[in-house]
């Protein structure tokens, strides 16, 4: 760390630096005032006020989108604070999720965006867990590039439902292609999330040994539960959008020749594993108070519930299997969850924007 950012974490990290303040009192842009504040080197999670700044900044004609993407790499790339850095991920990662569209189109023409696949602060010991942590949750967000490049937007955009309404009635080639791009994301940000709870990830982006901090420890620190409700909102705006595909696939599943099923089988098959990864995350989040869970229900229920039939359809003789007959009983129970689920989403993906975690 600089003599300025170690001062402040040995201090207990609850305030500004001096340089800091004074550089943000001499900043007559209020977005670059709000980048200094909302990503200073107190270990305290980036106020309220200051990130709404620079999301109504970000839908202002009058500052370039250019400005506030390079303002917050440029502040991650002359830090040496895992503080720092972040909490400038954390800043970076709501602006995608809530800010303009531009700003997430100008993020994803640049050819290099985080390099910190080398970072690494270890002046005190949590610094080398958090460090993992950093290098990893700066890949996921840099992954979310090639996804705006294509469709204009991410997946977890605020406007994304609008955006990815094919993904409910897309019948070909597309369909599969963006199921498979959906569940790749899911795969690394549960790997990354993993990480932030103390845990080895198990996926290609954790390739360090296991976390030296206990869950218990990681998630102790405020800057960690603010990185990790992020990452837990995105993977349930994921699940949104896949299950969205889900549900377009079984209306149709039945009507398939059984090769075809089979093929979609796989899909719904990681569909079914995955949202079992992902109530494991969102319950770390219940049991550590990171997010409201009450508006949240299990995920994995349905989904695994249904698995025996679309496997005994996918090797049935086609026209000797009842396929009416389980269509109307898996659709069924699907619906009622689908719409469970599209409703008290829609509640659990507002809880926490508003407040001190990011």
């Amino acid at each position: 760390c600089t003599d300025v950012e170690t001062a402040a974490i040995m201090e207990g990290g609850k305030r500004r630096s001096v340089r800091e303040k004074v550089k943000a009192a001499l900043t007559d842009s209020p977005w670059s005032r709000a980048i200094i504040k909302a990503t200073d080197s107190s270990t305290n999670p980036p106020k309220t006020k200051h990130v709404k700044v620079l999301i109504q900044s970000s839908f202002s004609s009058s500052v370039p989108a250019s400005d506030l993407v390079e303002g917050i790499i440029s502040r991650i790339n002359f830090a040496q604070s895992w503080v720092v850095v972040l909490k400038s991920l954390t800043v970076f990662h709501k602006l995608l999720r809530d800010g303009h569209k531009k700003f997430s189109v100008y993020f994803a023409t640049r050819s290099i965006v985080f390099q910190l696949d080398s970072f690494s602060d270890v002046k005190k010991r949590e610094g080398v867990a958090v460090s993992i942590l950093i290098r990893n949750y700066a890949k996921y967000l840099n992954s979310k590039t090639e996804i705006i490049r294509h469709y204009g937007i991410d997946f977890c955009h605020s406007n994304a439902p609008d955006v990815f309404a094919f993904l409910k009635s897309e019948t070909g080639t597309k369909l599969v292609k963006t199921t498979k791009q959906l569940q790749e994301i899911i795969h690394n940000l549960i790997g990354v999330a993993r990480c932030a709870c103390g845990r080895s990830g198990g996926v290609s982006y954790v390739d360090l040994p296991p976390c030296p901090l206990q869950e218990l420890e990681m998630l102790q620190l405020p800057l960690v539960r603010s990185a990790l409700s992020l990452m837990i909102h995105d993977v349930l705006g994921l699940f949104v959008r896949i299950n969205d595909a889900m549900v377009n696939i079984l209306e149709r599943y039945f009507t398939l020749n059984q090769s075809h099923a089979a093929n979609l089988l796989e899909l719904y098959e990681t569909f079914a594993r995955q949202c079992i990864d992902i109530d494991s995350i969102v319950e770390i989040g219940k049991a550590h108070d990171i997010i409201d869970g009450k508006h949240i229900p299990a995920l994995a229920e349905a989904p695994n519930s249904i698995l025996d039939t679309l496997r005994q359809y996918a090797k049935s003789e086609g026209s000797n299997y009842p396929a009416e007959e389980h269509q109307t009983a898996v659709l069924a129970q699907l619906s009622d969850h689908s719409e469970s689920l599209h409703k008290n989403l829609a509640i659990s993906a507002s809880i926490g924007t508003d407040d001190s975690e990011v």
